[in-house]
């Protein structure tokens, strides 16, 4: 896991957010250009015209600072599939399981090719896991209340580590050609699995599946 976290909460100034905005933007231009890996917190500071210190002290490391751009790459994936206007009578548990695969179709296209290249360097490179996205867990709440589920948050909070530590491990596996597997696969074995964990039974799930990989096919 990263070794801290942002301190960039609801009582951080607006120079204070502007700031740590200058350095998050600066941060994942350099690991874009030249790769997490050859980025030091001191090329950071120097490009962003702030002290090193002012890095650690809203991100803890450069770790971090990784992981809230990876972060930010998960929220982007699913802003570009929810632009895909699912059936209206399609279940809460359907538009996420459809949206998850729409979402990593977008992060696969080739003009993001940038954004792919850092995300599996810093997976490769670290062993930080980054949160679900805010619409995941937006649409994810929504199931737990529309099939009348009872999960406790430390649970949600088990279940979510358990989805995305398979999610992290099948996606470096594919990089790395050592399974014969697709990103669609590997998103319904982790968004099932999530589901199960959550209390949707088997029967429940298959469907699911099938109806989500229908409206996806349609926007093919």
């Amino acid at each position: 896991m990263g070794s801290g976290k942002s301190v960039i909460s609801e009582q951080t100034t607006t120079n204070e957010r502007e700031t740590a905005g200058s350095i998050f933007r600066v941060a994942r231009d350099l690991f874009y250009e030249n790769g997490y890996c050859n980025v030091t917190t001191r090329t950071i500071a120097q490009r962003a015209y702030v002290n090193r210190g002012l890095i650690t002290y809203y991100y803890s490391s450069k770790e971090v600072l990784g992981n809230q751009i990876c972060l930010e790459i998960n929220n982007w994936m699913f802003q570009e599939a929810l632009k895909h206007k699912l059936s209206v009578n399609a279940t809460s548990a359907e538009r996420l399981y459809a949206y998850s695969i729409l979402a990593w179709r977008a992060f696969n296209l080739p003009e993001n090719a940038v954004r792919r290249r850092f995300y599996f360097e810093f997976m490769h490179s670290t062993s930080t896991m980054e949160p679900p996205s805010a619409y995941f867990m937006k649409i994810s709440a929504e199931v737990i209340r529309d099939y009348h589920l009872h999960v406790t948050d430390a649970q949600q909070a088990l279940y979510c580590t358990i989805m995305k530590g398979a999610e992290r491990l099948l996606s470096i596996k594919l990089h790395r050609h050592e399974l014969d597997i697709t990103t669609d696969d590997i998103v319904k074995s982790i968004v099932s699995g999530y589901f199960f964990n959550i209390g949707i039974s088997s029967t429940a799930i298959k469907k699911i599946i099938k109806h989500g990989d229908q409206m996806v096919a349609e926007r093919s």
